[in-house]
């Protein structure tokens, strides 16, 4: 069957699309710290506090059945997120992400792992770039869901970023806690200031990671290759008229990984569902979205 007629079959009747706004944060080249899924500006114009995501899968022949894993994704006053929580309904699990900022800049990331909780903060320098990232285990906090990060933590690292600008490149080094080099990279932009290629190296390995980024013609990511690392190939991405994003797809060997739609309420603009269609597994997993307000 079809991709399109899978996901037509996934949401007949349910959702119809124009395209009118911009909730989702456009795709972006490699930044220092993780980009947002939810546009913060969209976020706080319209008073949203919480997104709720339920995730599905139907298999080629089967119905659509329950993952029992929930994503809420809650967001401050000014639209930035917050808090990502991942849930399990069925094993009762939850893995957490916590955001603190620093007007824009993002000053902590929290996460969980099987030991607890540890953070990733950051220092940035006069001009915006990072110069430290210091690593620490955090007292875990008494509510998952409101996270404290005035309790306790153990500073464990810190890592340094030196940083050198050349005619459209800006190298960075980023060394470890000895102060001795240990990765390398480049972005390289063009003379508007687009991001057009990206070159990450080890020092003490051969391993090296290359992304090189094309537009379209409203100034949005087009493409992205990894032309070389673990995982090469490239994800293209569509845009409609105002620059909402409607579909992206991976490819390796120029063979089709997955097939990616997002889907929007036509009344609201809302981002209801996401379908995304993997190849390998003959499966379209499903994500559909409800939405608490201020």
């Amino acid at each position: 069957m079809r991709i399109y007629t899978l996901i037509i079959a996934a949401v007949a009747g349910l959702l119809s699309f124009s395209g009118k706004a911009q909730i989702l944060a456009p795709p972006e080249g490699m930044q220092f710290t993780r980009a947002p899924k939810f546009n913060p500006t969209f976020v706080t114009e319209n008073g949203i506090l919480e997104i709720r995501a339920v995730m599905e899968t139907k298999k080629d022949g089967d119905k659509i059945r329950k993952t029992h894993r929930n994503l809420v994704y809650q967001f401050d006053e000014e639209g930035r997120s917050s808090l990502l929580a991942d849930i399990h309904t069925k094993r009762r699990d939850t893995s957490i992400t916590a955001f603190q900022f620093a007007g824009r800049r993002l000053q902590c990331e929290v996460k969980s792992d099987p030991a607890g909780l540890f953070s990733y903060c950051y220092v940035y320098g006069d001009d915006g770039l990072p110069t430290e990232r210091k690593y620490a285990r955090v007292q875990r906090w008494r509510n998952l869901t409101k996270p404290d990060f005035s309790g306790k933590d153990t500073k464990v690292a810190t890592e340094n970023y030196t940083h050198a600008r050349y005619e459209n490149q800006l190298h960075t080094t980023l060394n470890n806690s000895a102060w001795r080099p240990y990765q390398k990279e480049i972005r390289y932009y063009d003379e508007n200031g687009y991001l057009l290629k990206y070159l990450r190296t080890f020092v003490m390995t051969s391993e090296r990671h290359e992304e090189v980024y094309s537009y379209e013609a409203y100034g949005r990511v087009k493409s992205v290759e990894v032309t070389a690392g673990r995982n090469p190939g490239r994800i293209e991405f569509t845009y409609d008229e105002v620059g909402n994003l409607l579909t992206e797809e991976r490819f390796e060997n120029e063979a089709l990984v997955y097939h990616k739609e997002f889907v929007y309420e036509g009344a609201d603009m809302l981002l209801r569902a996401e379908l995304t269609r993997r190849e390998a597994d003959e499966m379209l997993e499903i994500t559909t979205y409800t939405y608490t307000f201020r």
